[in-house]
């Protein structure tokens, strides 16, 4: 199990700081249902990425449902579609990623950032979050903000509440806009085109990821506010104290891999003192992952080339950014596998009740940039997974990890991005199983590994991102008239010799009319042209050009898949 511990110091200096400490803490499996809802100006372009980030989630424990907008639509028009979802089905709905420019809503009468002439509505995705608090456009009259969309008059489409005290927000919220970053030269599309990239690859594993922290302060004690706290006191319970250096910010990640970063100076729209600016970014790469920057303005982060959306366009970019001074935030339950857009809906709603927060808790401006659902420890994946059936058993194997893990388990579900249940009662050691029963009909099998994490908090039971493949199971009392009447027996495949030099035969039989065969290597990557073919037969593969080692042939074809693994030798 797991349990929440407050740390206090008292004395001349005072601090509060946390931890989620576990010892074999739970499996997280189902996270909720997360709304997606996706700018369609990107489906030309970005649809294969979008489709990608869509299984990736649903890989993570998330039911997805996805909402193609407009970006004429209004806030409120898209916070209806969202709170009919939710009404529908409120225990399972937990969570809204915004991909693109979504109509970005302003609200309160606030400046955060302590400026006068930063008084009035700032952006505002809690207004996506909150299900029953009523936004209103009635009362805030404040006129005096330096930047047009800061000002707030009654009825212009600016909400007026400034915080949601007593209103708990019911949903985690975040989105990733790269939208007008003209500094970055580089196109909307391709910015998110290499943000999509990097989030799959992070999540694949097959980006180098170091769990260490990096703070560069330049405010200090500052009237007992201590900004930079919210590095400090999230890096020790995630990444442990010995893990944490102060350094500079740009020129240090340019070329380190750090997992978590935080920078505070002050600032303005584009830039903070002893960080950085935006531009510093259109040149530099910010190789971490998690990061958290705090100073004046761009808090504020609806405007050209904004400084806190700036890591998210970087060369090698950041996959979240928030604004962490005013309020403090609250991430450290991802030591023990929340995503981080847990920890930011407890900052968002926290008053000081639970956590001392300081100035701008449950305030309005409190968002995420970025993918919420990422979460901090990774295991690489099974990568394939090859589904069979035989008298409505369906046999699942996959290819193993490549990281030490206990075992697998395995999931169904009836629908692709649905949610998904766990059919084997324990952990698996091999790399296959039998689905007795699972009854007639199209199938969708999840395999995930599995490992006994230890870090700093304590140790639980964490899961690699699922690989999923579907299969419509056949009704046993009609086989005899299935496709071609191929279908009435297993198909089967045999490899030899093996290990094999530059041939590779395949002995075909049972087959359906038409069949593909892959080549994959063991990490999961295509090693050779698929190739195609019909009915029974023994048929040659050229493999004189992969390199020794171990590979996986999969053949598939009418709703059959068979997976088997030889060796290339030299």
């Amino acid at each position: 199990s797991a349990f929440e511990y407050r740390v206090s110091k008292n004395g001349t200096i005072s601090a509060q700081g946390y931890i989620y400490a576990g010892i074999k803490a739970p499996v997280i499996e189902y996270r909720g249902k997360l709304v997606m809802i996706v700018d369609s100006l990107l489906n030309d372009s970005l649809s294969v990425e979008i489709e990608r980030l869509m299984k990736d989630i649903s890989g993570d424990g998330w039911a997805v449902q996805r909402l193609d907008v407009s970006t004429a639509d209004n806030d409120m028009a898209l916070k209806n579609l969202i709170r009919n979802i939710y009404l529908a089905d409120s225990v399972n709905v937990k969570a809204v990623l915004l991909i693109g420019h979504i109509a970005v809503p302003y609200s309160g009468d606030i400046n955060p950032d302590g400026h006068p002439n930063h008084l009035g509505a700032w952006p505002a995705d809690i207004f996506y979050a909150n299900m029953h608090l009523s936004f209103t456009d009635a009362t805030v009259n404040d006129t005096l903000a330096y930047r047009p969309e800061n000002q707030n008059r009654p009825g212009d489409g600016k909400w007026d509440q400034s915080w949601t005290y007593g209103s708990k927000n019911e949903l985690q919220v975040s989105r990733i806009d790269l939208s007008n970053m003209p500094s970055f030269v580089r196109s909307e599309r391709q910015l998110l085109k290499t943000y999509l990239d990097k989030d799959h690859n992070y999540r694949m594993k097959n980006i180098t990821t170091i769990a260490r922290g990096l703070i560069d302060d330049n405010f200090g004690a500052f009237g007992g506010e201590a900004f930079a706290i919210n590095g400090w006191k999230n890096f020790a319970p995630i990444l442990g104290d010995s893990n944490i250096f102060s350094l500079d910010y740009v020129t240090t990640l340019d070329t380190a891999n750090f997992q978590w970063s935080y920078g505070c100076g002050g600032g303005n729209f584009n830039g903070a003192s002893g960080i950085g600016s935006s531009s510093d970014f259109v040149t530099h790469h910010v190789k971490s992952i998690f990061s958290m920057l705090f100073g004046s303005y761009f808090g504020d982060w609806d405007n050209s080339d904004n400084f806190l959306r700036s890591p998210l366009c970087a060369l090698e970019p950041a996959l979240t950014v928030c604004w962490a001074g005013r309020p403090h935030w609250e991430l450290h339950h991802m030591a023990l596998g929340e995503n981080i857009g847990y920890g930011a809906r407890l900052t968002q709603n926290e008053t000081g009740a639970l956590y001392a927060t300081n100035y701008g808790g449950a305030f309005v401006h409190v968002a995420l940039m970025g993918d919420l659902t990422l979460r901090q420890h990774i295991i690489s994946p099974s990568n394939i997974v090859a589904l069979s059936d035989t008298n409505e058993n369906v046999s699942v194997t996959w290819a193993a990890s490549t990281d030490s893990v206990l075992g697998y388990y395995v999931y169904r579900g009836i629908t692709e991005f649905g949610k998904y249940d766990r059919v084997s009662n324990n952990i698996v050691a091999a790399n296959s199983f039998v689905d007795v029963g699972s009854g007639p009909g199209l199938k969708f099998y999840m395999v995930k590994a599995v490992k006994l994490e230890n870090t700093p908090s304590g140790t639980y039971y964490n899961l690699s991102e699922g690989i999923a493949d579907s299969i419509t199971v056949r009704d046993t009392v009609s086989l005899a008239t299935s496709v071609s009447g191929f279908a009435s027996a297993k198909m089967s495949l045999e490899l030899s010799p093996d290990p094999a030099t530059d041939i590779l035969m395949l002995n075909v039989s049972e087959a359906p009319a038409d069949f593909s065969v892959e080549i994959f290597d063991e990490t999961g990557r295509k090693a050779a042209p698929v190739v195609t073919g019909t009915g029974n037969q023994m048929m040659s593969l050229n493999i004189s050009s992969l390199a020794p080692g171990f590979y996986l042939c999969r053949i598939t074809g009418c709703g059959q898949s068979i997976m088997k693994k030889f060796e290339v030798a030299r």
